[in-house]
Formats: C-alpha cells, structure tokens, sequence
C-alpha cells in the first residue's frame, strides 16, 4: 500500500505541490516521495523511512480530501433524512429537495478545483438528474395539492 501511494504522490506533480505547500504552511521541513526496487532491500527501507518522515503532511492531505467530501455529500444526507420520515408526508418536499441537491451540485462542479471531486459530482448529478426525470411530474403535483 505504501508503495502504491509513494508511487501516487512521486508521479502527480498537482499532490507534491499540496504536499510542499501544507509542509511551509506548518514549518515542516518538505521531502519528495522515494519509491522502491523491489529488488533491492534498502530502497525498500529508505522508502518506509521517508513515508514516516512525511506522515504528517500526508495526513493533512488527507484531511482536507475527507472534508471536501463531507461537503460535497452533505446536502445529499440532510435531503435524504429529510425525505425518510414517518411522522409527516414527504412527497411535497421532494422537489424542493432535488432542486437544492442539483444546485449544490452545480456549484461544486463550477467551485472545485479538484478534478476527480468535480467528476465525482458530476456523477451524482447525471444520477439525480435521471431519478428526477421520473418524480418531477408527480411530485409537482403533490407540491400544488399540499395544504
């Protein structure tokens, strides 16, 4: 796994700059990857040693990636507790909803500067897009007849 990542991170000039980058931000001195020859025992010592030594910068890394996603799946969560309850009907709420998800959607698709978030959201709103071709109808309607 740590050769996998070491080998990610050598060969994507965008993540080393994030990694420089959080590395002058917090004082921390910056180390490129190192990755290993399977062949060769002290490469594969050298490159477990530099991963420690970049430990903290990777799990920044990693950080601000798991935050960008909760706020991309945020709204998703809150409509979909929203539309699963009991006590009170929902079919109204429903296009409210979607309209809210595809515009938080199309925000982060035109906000985000990561490419495969982007894409991730893209996805989702093909998705939605499709689900909602088939509830749009029905739940304007619903809409209009909610008291």
């Amino acid at each position: 796994k740590i050769r996998t990542l070491m080998t990610k991170l050598k060969n994507s000039t965008k993540l080393c700059d994030q990694m420089q980058s959080l590395c002058s931000m917090h004082n921390l001195e910056y180390k490129k990857p190192e990755i290993d020859m399977k062949v060769r025992w002290n490469s594969t010592y050298n490159m477990l040693m530099k991963s420690h030594e970049i430990r903290i910068p990777l799990q920044m890394l990693a950080s601000q990636t798991i935050y960008q996603i909760i706020a991309l799946l945020e709204p998703m969560e809150k409509g979909t507790r929203l539309l699963c309850a009991t006590n009170y009907p929902t079919l109204a709420l429903v296009h409210c909803v979607f309209n809210r998800i595809q515009y938080h959607l199309d925000n982060y698709i035109e906000n985000n500067k990561d490419i495969n978030l982007a894409m991730i959201a893209s996805s989702m709103k093909q998705k939605i897009s499709e689900y909602w071709s088939i509830l749009d109808k029905s739940s304007i309607v619903a809409t209009i007849l909610d008291p």
